[in-house]
């Protein structure tokens, strides 16, 4: 049998297989954690002040005393309507860690250590690790670029007086900070008074999205030329496949990447730190590691693999988030060689194998090595928001309203989409998200059709709670997209595109994608570059915590909203925020202009069934219903109408963090 762990947990397990009575204690995950054990109250404190430190607290160049930085965050922020509404989810994430325990704890006193069932989970997981150990790929050779504090640096090259100094980027909030103000803990996606309090000499320079899109252009047109098919993530980042340019010019990877390096900072005065390895996953880890402006190797060795993973802290593989992070911890696993040791543990809580094999693959250091540009039949949406100071005032939110209309409409008409469900989305002063929705019988693209419909969607939502309410964002949304470009099969189109060849046709079309790809440019989400491995077996995805680098991001952007639009992937904070379909495969066949069979819910894209006499109005209030129920967790048969309790298998408590739709 393979081995899957260094020396000492081998002799660690050979010795926990032959447990006693006695000594299982000592050894039980749950007796180990519960030695001094802090206080209920000062425990929720310090996992509140965690929470409020933000998903970007592991960037590189961040003070080392954490904890001194978390707790000047917490008591900055007290009193905010935004840390009530952190402390009102932190308790909520408390009282699932809670049920997951004690789910945890009636599966250890049904299977106990060292049993014979015991031993059999242990060995059908071993046979699990030996499998996904098979997919190993060694035979190309992937970067993670990740330009170095990259809106900073953009506005220290344009003024040279900030030199070392602190600064942040950004208005209201910061899209990044500099090495010097990082040293304070201000990070990005932090609010600016929150990084006053940590820095009062901090200089704030207001972002300008005009030129970081410039900035970036010029880098990735330099990246392009070792691999012209990189996949750009946002940006500042982007992945590439330089196996072909290493060959063609017969030189070292090494010896590539520091010509890579060398080349953006003599072409653009930027400089970026990159991290090499067998796939996206270590890539991206590894690009952390010798910042600003250097390189690291994990070479197409597994032992080095199986070593280098063994004490990293399960916050480094990119998925995981603050919450999964508490939830992991809570079950003793703190770096990725815990998920070894814990296995069993692992298995009996989790309710299904996705979550489990995800684990096990950021453990064995596994991944996809695939890198491609975004595709146009990945997207599901198109959208724009505005964010402000809280407002009730009823013109003004309409006023923004129209904006987001007027702009999603040349959106969709640029990018040559069409969009049946429209959704109104919205942000109360009390940072809690919903949206309401509307499926039409016909695609649109026209602005007066969708501020129409937000419009009265907003109308309705005021006259149900009795009166405005204040709002700090708004937006228009639009799914169930319509792609013009896709040619319909056997039709005139497709003999059309098939035989126009023309120059000018063919130039337009390179510009507009550009177009498309600077929109996307600023919230493309990180790729789960893992769980391909998982999905290539199983044939379905799992669902992980990728809604923390969102929310980080989301954050980052608002005010480059007007220059570039995001496009968010799926996770468990993204459901609650309503702003993503769940990524699930698409039936052959457009509907037409005048399917009325029934409407698809834009959060899980599940279709809505239309009885025979029902009207717009009917349809339109079930939906809004289905939707509530998926924002809020629960999975609805939309049928019935019944909550998802009678699906097929009910997922537990780490699952929903952990595995991908």
């Amino acid at each position: 049998m393979a081995r899957f762990h260094r020396d000492r947990d081998l002799e660690q397990f050979d010795g926990s297989n032959d447990i006693t009575a006695a000594n299982r204690a000592s050894l039980s995950p749950t007796k180990k954690a519960s030695k001094n054990t802090p206080s209920d109250e000062a425990a929720a404190l310090e996992s509140l002040r965690k929470r409020m430190a933000g998903p970007s607290s592991a960037k590189a160049g961040l003070s080392t005393d954490q904890d001194e930085i978390n707790r000047k965050i917490y008591e900055a922020s007290k009193g905010s309507k935004f840390f009530e509404n952190e402390k009102m989810r932190d308790e909520k994430t408390t009282q699932q860690i809670e049920k997951m325990l004690r789910k945890r704890d009636e599966m250890l006193g049904q299977v106990l250590e060292g049993s014979a069932a015991w031993k059999t989970l242990e060995h059908k997981i071993d046979e699990r690790a030996i499998q996904l150990e098979a997919t190993r790929d060694f035979s190309r050779v992937i970067l993670h670029a990740d330009m170095d504090m990259f809106y900073a640096a953009v506005e220290l090259k344009r003024d040279p007086s900030l030199l070392g100094k602190a600064f942040g980027v950004g208005s209201g909030v910061l899209v990044t900070a500099s090495y010097e103000a990082r040293k304070f803990g201000v990070r990005s996606g932090m609010a600016q008074h929150i990084a006053l309090a940590l820095c009062p000499h901090l200089i704030i320079v207001k972002n300008d999205m005009a030129s970081y899109v410039d900035a970036s252009r010029s880098v990735m047109e330099i990246m392009e030329d070792y691999d012209p098919t990189l996949a750009q993530m946002s940006l500042d980042e982007a992945y590439l496949d330089v196996t072909p340019y290493c060959d063609m010019n017969d030189l070292t990877v090494d010896e590539v990447v520091a010509q890579l390096r060398e080349e953006v900072k003599e072409k653009t005065s930027l400089t970026v730190s990159v991290g090499i390895a067998p796939n996206k996953m270590l890539a991206k880890i590894s690009s952390d590691k010798n910042k600003p402006n250097g390189q690291f190797r994990v070479p197409p060795d597994r032992n080095y693999i199986i070593d280098f993973m063994h004490d990293l802290p399960c916050r480094k593989i990119p998925g995981i988030g603050r919450v999964t992070e508490r939830i992991l911890s809570s079950l003793g696993i703190e770096t990725c060689g815990d998920i070894w040791t814990h296995r069993v543990i692992l298995s009996l809580t989790l309710s299904g194998s996705e979550g489990i094999d995800w684990l096990l693959c950021a453990y064995l250091g596994l991944g996809s090595n695939n890198v491609e540009p975004g595709k146009r039949g990945e997207r599901r949406s198109v959208g724009r928001e505005h964010t402000f100071r809280p407002t009730s005032d009823i013109p003004t939110l309409l006023e923004m309203l129209r904006a987001s209309a007027d702009q999603v409409a040349k959106d969709l008409d640029r990018l040559d989409y069409r969009a049946k469900t429209i959704t109104l989305t919205c942000k109360t002063d009390t940072y809690r998200r919903f949206t309401r929705a509307r499926t039409m019988v016909n695609y649109t693209w026209k602005a007066d059709d969708l501020y129409a419909i937000t419009s009265k969607l907003l109308e309705t939502e005021i006259e149900a709670r009795r009166g405005p309410f204040a709002l700090r964002l708004i937006g228009v949304r639009t799914s169930g997209l319509k792609d013009l470009r896709e040619p319909e099969k056997g039709g005139i189109k497709r003999m059309f595109e098939q035989t126009a060849a023309s120059s000018s046709a063919n130039k337009r079309a390179r510009e507009e994608g550009e177009a498309e790809d600077e929109d996307e440019l600023l919230q493309r989400a990180l790729k789960a570059s893992m769980v391909d491995v998982v999905a290539s077996m199983q044939g379905r995805r799992a669902r992980s915590e990728e809604a923390e680098e969102e929310e980080k991001k989301e954050e980052k952007v608002e005010e480059g909203r007007e220059h570039a639009r995001q496009t968010k992937d799926e996770g468990q904070e993204e459901k609650e925020k309503g702003l993503v379909n769940r990524q699930e495969s698409v039936q052959e066949g457009e509907p037409s202009d005048h399917d009325q069979s029934g409407v698809a819910c834009p959060i899980c894209n599940r279709a809505i069934p239309r009885t025979d006499d029902e009207g717009e109005e009917a349809i339109n209030l079930r939906l809004n219903e289905h939707i509530d129920l998926c924002l809020s967790g629960q999975r609805s048969d939309p049928k019935s109408g019944e909550e998802g309790s009678k699906k097929k298998r009910k997922l537990g408590t780490l699952d929903r963090f952990v595995q991908r739709a």
